[in-house]
């Protein structure tokens, strides 16, 4: 892994290949339970017999000494649609649920197959209906362990927790419908012990309860965002500023925290680099910003709804990673990639141009240099090496070049146009690799067939 390996994808993917067998969630005898998503690349995570369109979450998030684990319980409740006619439902969630009720009515569940997920009988929704799904549990995270892999969702850093990943990082802090085209709004209470920060969308600052030693910290995301968006970081020792930024001409709060500081590269790059690209691409498309730098990350960066996670030593050292990151609240976490194949072509193409675009404004360095390869269009959510970010910059410099015939300026007319009316078209929603096309070639002089072709853009 190198630092030209930002937004966490390398470890990240490997999640895909993982899962949890019920001897090690701690339920034996279970039979694999199928509800296909449809997804290419992840057929059997999530459920498509329902939707959800609001999680309220209440966890408890004890942190232990350095060289311990946090420990997480509380309840979830998902407001659901069912989208078919069913008596059954699967959840995703990597801890061991104690309980589980539909509109209140305790339900029997069972592990699913090998991944985290758990299924729920004894129900009966008519298709269309409305209804509430409630999970409660107690369970520490770090001893979810993805097989395979070994990869987590949850990243410690001495005594502070994190939770940060993609596709899977719901699932280690509460449960969901872990589906990349089920976007939903969510309300979130966090409570902790009096020392701790808690680092999340907007976080205020926390409020004793109780008898003084607990604390806990509410939080709204207003806009629909996928499940993987979300993150949270829980623990002591954390330097926090906050305050409000400008983004065209528009007033947004912002949340900056690091370990023991917070660096001047993410104070100055994120509000320069938002207010580029709405300046740009349209509005800001979330109601918070910011960041959060951690000495212990996996990988470069993740691109968690409006307060990215970064590595420090990368925010430190390559400042065009924080452009790159805050490229994808338009696009990846806003406008969203409705199948998990294209989260690299598109969330991840997208992000790589518009970092180098940001760099030449702002006179830094950049990333990436442009490589030609049939990989763009194929490459899922698997194990990311650096230069498939370049081909698949290439991709996207080379569909630049074909409607302007500029791609070396900074701001191509005709492809500025095309994203910003991608930006629009599909705020807080998700698009198809067929729409994508399809709005590109609308924005386009000349056919772009051969740039489809030449990078293995096909469907």
């Amino acid at each position: 892994m190198t630092q030209l390996e930002c937004c966490g994808h390398i470890p990240r993917r490997t999640l895909l290949a993982a899962g949890a067998g019920a001897g090690l969630l701690g339920v034996a005898g279970s039979s694999p339970v199928s509800a296909a998503t449809g997804d290419s690349k992840l057929p059997n995570k999530g459920d498509s017999r329902y939707s959800v369109s609001h999680y309220s979450i209440g966890d408890t998030v004890r942190t232990g000494a350095s060289g311990t684990h946090a420990r997480v319980y509380g309840a979830t409740t998902m407001t659901c649609r069912a989208e078919v006619a069913t008596t059954s439902l699967l959840i995703d969630f990597a801890l061991v649920p104690k309980s589980v009720t539909v509109n209140g009515v305790s339900k029997p569940f069972k592990a699913a197959g090998t991944r985290y997920q758990w299924s729920i009988t004894g129900v009966s929704l008519a298709k269309g209906q409305s209804f509430t799904l409630q999970v409660r549990y107690d369970d520490i995270p770090w001893n979810r362990v993805l097989l395979n892999r070994g990869t987590r969702g949850v990243i410690e850093n001495g005594t502070v927790t994190t939770f940060s990943g993609e596709p899977e990082v719901a699932v280690f802090w509460y449960p969901s419908n872990d589906r990349i085209d089920n976007k939903a709004t969510y309300a979130i209470s966090i409570s902790t012990q009096k020392a701790n920060q808690v680092i999340a969308y907007g976080a205020p600052a926390p409020h004793t309860f109780g008898n003084g030693s607990m604390v806990n910290t509410r939080i709204v995301i207003p806009e629909r965002v996928s499940s993987y968006n979300p993150g949270l970081t829980v623990g002591p020792g954390l330097a926090v500023k906050r305050g409000k930024l400008t983004a065209a001409g528009v007033s947004v709060p912002y949340l900056y925290a690091g370990m023991a500081s917070v660096p001047a590269n993410l104070v100055t790059h994120t509000a320069k680099s938002l207010d580029y690209f709405a300046r740009l691409y349209g509005p800001y498309p979330f109601s918070q910003s910011g960041g959060l730098t951690l000495t212990n990350f996996p990988v470069g960066g993740q691109e968690q709804v409006g307060l990215v996670q970064y590595k420090r030593s990368l925010v430190d050292g390559s400042p065009s990673f924080i452009a790159h990151e805050n490229a994808h609240m338009w696009f990846g976490n806003s406008v969203t990639a409705k199948d998990w194949r294209d989260v690299m072509f598109i969330h991840e193409g997208l992000a790589v141009l518009l970092q180098n675009d940001y760099a030449r404004h702002a006179g830094i360095a950049g990333a990436y240099t442009p490589v030609k390869s049939t990989l763009a269009g194929s490459s899922g959510p698997e194990y990311l090496a650096t230069s498939r970010y370049n081909y698949v910059y290439g991709a996207q410099r080379a569909i630049r070049y074909a409607m302007d015939r500029s791609y070396l300026r900074e701001n191509a007319p005709r492809h500025t146009a095309f994203l910003k009316e991608l930006a629009t078209t599909y705020r807080h929603a998700n698009i198809t690799r067929g729409q994508f096309k399809a709005l590109a070639q609308k924005h386009s002089p000349v056919s772009l067939a051969p740039v489809w072709a030449d990078y293995g853009i096909s469907g």
